[in-house]
């Protein structure tokens, strides 16, 4: 990571960048900051639209209304640059899930909070899905190894659905099929928003709402399928 952040571990210890935040917050430091997430910003669009090996600093920079020297000081290479804008991509979503799969709340509960929490994420940021899924292509074997642990916290997920199934509370079902449909219903929309909103003739504000509405019709869905 950069000078001046510390590394913050989640629950789900994913590292993400938090501000090291000093006592008196001079101005000058709040302008590095405020120069760090700029760049951020800018990076995540030119990775999205470039990927890895297309994106260009000189490119990067110019987003980010920079010289190209100063997006060096902050960030001495592509990579470096890379990890950090994929690392707090990665960031808001696995921590979450973990956390509402660890929890003590009911099965049905679960599956409300996850699809509600996860959804109102892409909604925020809609780059996120496409973003780390081209990383994922591109190199998958790197993801897992660098993730292997936060991404492995599923199979708790699935022993509780194992259990509930061999106690006939929900019909049987594939604990992976069950997360791989709730993972799809919620994700492909905002992976093929272009489509779906050029399609239908909907606005980005109409697109959010849409999926506000789906948020509900998606947990339904899914909680009608499995019920006994």
């Amino acid at each position: 990571m950069t000078k001046n952040f510390i590394l913050c571990k989640t629950k789900g210890n994913i590292v993400s960048p938090l501000p090291n935040w000093p006592r008196t917050k001079p101005k000058r430091y709040m302008e590095k900051l405020n120069s760090e997430q700029q760049i951020l910003v800018a990076a995540r669009k030119i990775f999205v639209k470039r990927g890895f090996a297309g994106a260009r600093m000189q490119e990067i920079a110019n987003e980010a209304g920079i010289n190209k020297g100063l997006l060096h000081y902050y960030f001495k290479s592509k990579n470096r640059l890379f990890n950090a804008v994929f690392d707090e991509a990665v960031a808001k979503i696995i921590p979450k899930y973990n956390d509402i799969f660890d929890s003590n709340l009911s099965l049905y509960r679960k599956i409300e909070r996850f699809v509600s929490e996860y959804m109102d994420v892409l909604t925020e940021d809609p780059s996120i899905p496409s973003f780390v899924l081209n990383e994922i292509n591109r190199d998958p074997k790197a993801f897992f190894e660098r993730f292997e642990a936060e991404v492995s916290d599923s199979s708790k997920f699935y022993k509780e659905i194992e259990q509930r199934v061999a106690i006939g509370a929900i019909v049987p079902i594939d604990p992976k099929q069950l997360f791989v449909n709730i993972l799809s219903m919620c994700m492909f929309p905002y992976i093929g928003a272009p489509f779906i909103q050029a399609s239908s003739g909907i606005s980005n504000e109409e697109f959010k709402v849409l999926m506000e509405e789906r948020k509900k019709g998606v947990v339904q869905f899914i909680i009608n399928a499995i019920k006994r």
